[in-house]
């Protein structure tokens, strides 16, 4: 009795004799559930300047921000549960008015818009506590949760892109794979018809025969690949110098022995592909890192990758995706 006394003398000074419904909600706390529930129906509506002027309210009302995100994360629980079980009997220690306005609120939203929210906002609850400026993160936390797209609208726009061509977004093949057939696909081209006779060429070794004439190292390795390829992929790791007249390749012990009686071929086949230049090997302990043909080639499929990324994060349909609130976060190109 004492205590409700004193309570309606609290009520009569803070009221200036005046006992009004806003004074007493003020003073016994219902008023901020109130301003709780205005901020969650403004983000329901995605009125981003009415969960503004909220909370702008709450801050003038002198409330502590850190409670009144409490608060907001704790009723976004309620409606979550009651969303997702079909019931607010689960819900303690709320009013019967209360859980009235939480079954009609949850009703607007499905149960993954909610879960989603409370995601979102526990989150940024864990910032707004330790931030000293928890007026601005709390109003641009509010911003950001009234610009989430609707469960409904991002379901539409992707059954729209399950309608565009496949591949939009697929990475573009690289230039000399569009610009250079293999082999195996250009047409052949039938040779003419001889009127005359003519003299039967000498033999010469396949090597010189069977390949076209090349300008380097680099594109030697390419020619001899289908010939040699257990050979060619560490011969494409060892460090070379190339010269006008030359190639001087360095050779670790290992690869060397590797190399074998293969080194003649080579050097015949090397002379017969690029007109005549030599090609002299240098067997050293350490090879070193220097200069080679796979690192060259790392170099440039990595300058591609980027190209490609690039190319994927200026396409019209990504730019949409991150429009409705999606964040690119990681490509991954599938080789």
């Amino acid at each position: 009795m004492r205590d409700a006394q004193t309570m309606v003398e609290q009520i009569l000074a803070f009221g200036e004799r005046k006992v009004t419904g806003e004074v007493v909600a003020l003073l016994l706390g219902a008023s901020d559930r109130v301003l709780h529930r205005r901020l969650i129906e403004a983000l329901v509506a995605r009125d981003a300047a009415a969960a503004v002027a909220v909370v702008r309210e709450l801050y003038r009302g002198g409330k502590e921000l850190e409670r009144a995100s409490q608060g907001v994360l704790t009723l976004i629980h309620h409606l979550a549960l009651a969303a997702s079980l079909g019931t607010t009997a689960v819900i303690d220690d709320v009013s019967e008015e209360e859980r009235q306005w939480i079954a009609s609120t949850a009703a607007q939203q499905e149960s993954a818009e909610w879960l989603r929210l409370f995601d979102f906002w526990n989150r940024q609850h864990d910032l707004i506590v330790r931030s000293d400026y928890a007026l601005m993160l709390f109003e641009v936390s509010v911003l950001m949760a009234a610009s989430l797209p609707a469960m409904e609208d991002l379901r539409a726009f992707f059954a729209q892109l399950k309608q565009e061509p496949s591949g939009t977004l697929a990475a573009p093949r690289r230039h000399t794979e569009a610009a250079t057939p293999s082999r195996e696909s250009a047409p052949r081209r039938s040779s003419p018809v001889e009127t005359t006779p003519v003299a039967e060429p000498a033999p010469v070794r396949p090597a010189a025969s069977t390949a076209p004439l090349v300008s380097g190292w680099r594109e030697f390795l390419e020619s001899y690949q289908k010939e040699d390829p257990f050979l060619v992929t560490p011969l494409k790791v060892a460090p070379y110098q190339e010269e006008a007249d030359g190639v001087t390749i360095t050779l670790s012990k290992v690869l060397d022995r590797t190399i074998g009686d293969r080194r003649e071929t080579l050097i015949e086949a090397f002379a017969a592909r690029t007109g005549g230049k030599k090609l002299s090997f240098v067997v050293a302990d350490r090879p070193g890192a220097g200069r080679s043909v796979a690192a060259e080639e790392k170099r440039e499929a990595d300058a591609q990758d980027a190209k490609d990324i690039e190319e994927i994060r200026n396409d019209p349909v990504v730019k949409q995706i991150e429009q409705l609130g999606f964040e690119l976060k990681k490509i991954r190109k599938d080789s």
